[in-house]
């Protein structure tokens, strides 16, 4: 079952923003609290913002903070830090609502005791401030700073849009993504089934590459890493496939010599007779005898014969798909392979690239929390 916010938000009092998927909101003594919910770990991040009281330090705090943690189990991390006590704590099995109401007010309960303050996270004020969620992070924001907030937010929108990326690292690593797409889809099909997850991992290392490689990431960067990786998970497939038709190209190929050896003879009788005589064999063979079927039957079963490893297969499939007799096996599996990579890189695309070119942007969001 999935976390219930209604209960928790009765159980904290906080307000729950469901775009966001934060609670936030003030507990006992006025502190500003945000929790996240982290379902696929399975744990939770607290975050009270609070500035140390007069004559206290960062390391004047250490050994409280460790104690609290020790204390519950399920504490991972619990750090104090530039006006903001965070904590990330595995959510229970059972009673799993009430259970982190409880370790909230537990943190709230700890910020009182360390004699914690309340205050706008920029300059320390202890009122008039609010509560925002910047770029997901919740803040404190008083009146007085909202403006030079905003100000710093355009400021290093305006320096990631002068930064030029780096094209041969952004090429570079695109290339790395396609390379690792090709090798785990033709890993994937030679073991007779396919994979929704090869796509996904060789675009969301290549996207990460270009990042790392590229120093910035850009739309047509991520444009381009999609289409390569499309393009090579395509040509593995086609490399699978070339593989199967070798192999039964070799099993077939007595047959085929012959057909071409039977096709070939009768097409060179034909050639040699008088009119008199093709019209004769013609009438001989009936109304349903087509030329033009028996030259087919020539070039397939050359294709057979003379295409019997993978590289010439791989070389020759747009002839291969020109005849029936191929394609009607081929397309199909070619068409299912193609499908499952499309789905898979642009899962990987809607669900990675935005957060990275956000990120490498420069372009922060501070959203006003408002009661509901």
């Amino acid at each position: 079952m999935g976390f219930d916010t209604g209960a928790f938000c009765r159980l904290t009092g906080l307000q729950y923003d469901s775009k966001e998927k934060t609670f936030w909101g003030t507990m006992q003594g006025g502190y500003p609290v945000f929790v996240q919910i982290i379902p696929r770990r399975d744990t939770m991040s607290l975050r009270i913002v609070a500035k140390l009281p007069a004559g206290k330090t960062e390391a004047d705090l250490a050994s409280a903070l460790e104690e609290w943690r020790m204390a519950h189990p399920g504490a991972a991390v619990l750090v104090y830090r530039e006006r903001g006590l965070s904590a990330i704590v595995s959510q229970a099995k059972d009673e799993t609502e009430s259970r982190a109401a409880s370790v909230t007010a537990e943190l709230v309960a700890l910020a009182a005791d360390l004699g914690l303050i309340p205050c706008c996270m920029v300059c320390g004020t202890e009122h008039g401030f609010s509560q925002y969620l910047l770029d997901g992070t919740g803040v404190t924001v008083c009146d007085a700073c909202k403006p030079h907030v905003e100000s710093q937010m355009q400021a290093d929108t305006e320096k990631h849009a002068e930064e030029k990326p780096n094209k041969s690292g952004l090429i570079l690593g695109a290339a790395a993504g396609a390379v690792l797409v090709f090798l785990l889809t033709f890993a994937v099909l030679k073991l007779s089934y396919l994979s929704i997850l090869t796509g996904y991992a060789g675009l969301v290392a290549g996207l990460l590459l270009m990042k790392k490689l590229g120093k910035k990431l850009t739309r047509p960067a991520v444009i381009l890493c999609a289409v390569l990786c499309l393009i090579a998970g395509c040509g593995a497939s086609v490399l699978h496939l070339s593989g199967r038709m070798a192999e039964a190209n070799r099993e077939n190929a007595a047959q085929a010599e012959t057909i071409r050896a039977s096709a070939q003879e009768l097409l060179d009788a034909m050639d040699s007779m008088a009119p008199d005589e093709l019209a004769a064999l013609n009438e001989q063979l009936g109304e349903g005898f087509d030329r033009s079927a028996v030259e087919e039957s020539l070039q397939y079963t050359r294709l057979v014969i003379d295409n019997q490893t993978t590289g010439k297969c791989f070389l020759a499939f747009p002839q291969f798909m020109k005849y029936e007799m191929f394609r009607s096996g081929l397309l199909p599996e070619l068409a299912k392979c193609v499908l499952c990579l499309l789905a898979s890189v642009l899962i990987g695309v809607l669900l990675t690239a935005p957060k990275l070119l956000r990120a490498d942007s420069g372009e922060h969001q501070l959203k006003a929390l408002t009661l509901t």
